[in-house]
């Protein structure tokens, strides 16, 4: 997933989703759930420094970068060695762009205790496919992928380095002065739109994990779920519980019968229940290609829980 978004990141610029959200409870959410990834054997420590801060940003985006960073960092320290990686959010006027008056941003600050960069290459960190690490273990867009992010943001990324004492990256992103009532993500499982009544849904996912991940989002909401592991055992599970059943969500690629082909069946029963297609392609050129039905929407993956819980609520007012 995050090697396809630096990819991306060098050639597409509709791939952002800005939003005004705050800093602080977003990158401790994500500190938190990438703890078990940059492993055990660290201490990870957040400092919340920022909690008034709000800027306008891809969070997604900005948390690949803040993924990267964490990765680097991790590579850093020395296998047997009790490292720390410590990340701590701030405020401070930066000067972003050469010759211009310094602007008030927010700073995510990534430390580690590693072994340093080298003065002779800290030149060329940001360069594409630039990497130090063996073959197998770096693609070398991890650096020039977060400095475009942070580039399009308006921003800019600072690094202090010591051979034998660790690396510092800072991350400035310029503060957003808008209205603040409109800030989005204040909650993690944040609806969107009015709250509305337990339902019974049908999951379909064949990877196990994201069907596990998903079925807990829906659970905590308050929904009753029914799992399916592909479009075959989705059909059915949906002609046995058919009474029941007030929405389904189906991934859009599955073996044995796919969404749209598992959808068609179930809709040749029941034309009323709705349907929500995740997908990791394109929503645009999906939602034309599954269904013509209003009843039905696209969810890109990877998404948030509140993002899921919002898309089932905008669904479920057009049933």
């Amino acid at each position: 997933m995050f090697l396809t978004r630096q990819l991306l990141s060098f050639s597409r610029d509709d791939s952002y989703n800005k939003r005004v959200f705050a800093l602080d409870h977003r990158v401790g959410e994500f500190i938190r759930m990438v703890h078990r990834i940059i492993g055990e054997n660290f201490r990870l420590e957040f400092t919340a420094g920022a909690p008034e801060a709000r800027i306008n940003g891809d969070p997604f985006q900005l948390e690949q970068v803040l993924m990267n960073l964490l990765v680097n960092a991790r590579d850093a320290i020395p296998e047997g060695t009790d490292g720390s990686i410590n990340v701590e959010t701030s405020t401070s006027k930066v000067s972003c762009f050469a010759g211009r008056d310094p602007v008030e941003c927010v700073v995510i600050s990534v430390s580690d205790t590693g072994e340093g960069i080298p003065e002779d290459i800290m030149d060329k960190i940001f360069e594409p496919f630039f990497t130090t690490k063996e073959q197998g273990k770096g693609t070398g867009l991890g650096l020039a992928s977060s400095y475009g992010i942070v580039a399009k943001h308006d921003g800019i990324i600072l690094v202090e380095s010591t051979i034998g004492e660790g690396t510092c990256f800072d991350v400035c992103i310029p503060l957003h002065h808008g209205d603040l009532t409109k800030t989005v993500e204040k909650q993690p499982m944040e609806t969107g739109n009015e709250p509305f009544a337990p339902m019974t849904i049908l999951l379909a996912e064949d990877e196990e994990m994201v069907r596990e991940i998903a079925k807990t989002i829906l659970e905590t909401a308050g929904h009753s779920v029914i799992e399916a592991q592909d479009g075959g055992e989705a059909v059915e599970l949906f002609l046995k519980n058919r009474d029941v059943i007030d929405l389904l969500i189906f991934d859009a690629i599955m073996p044995v019968m796919n969404g749209r082909e598992a959808f068609i069946k179930i809709h040749a029963a029941a034309s009323d229940i709705p349907v929500l297609f995740c997908t990791g392609y394109s929503k645009d050129s999906l939602i034309k290609s599954f269904t013509g039905d209003e009843k039905a929407d696209v969810l890109q993956k990877p998404y948030a829980a509140a993002d899921l819980l919002k898309a089932l609520n905008n669904l479920k007012h057009k049933k």
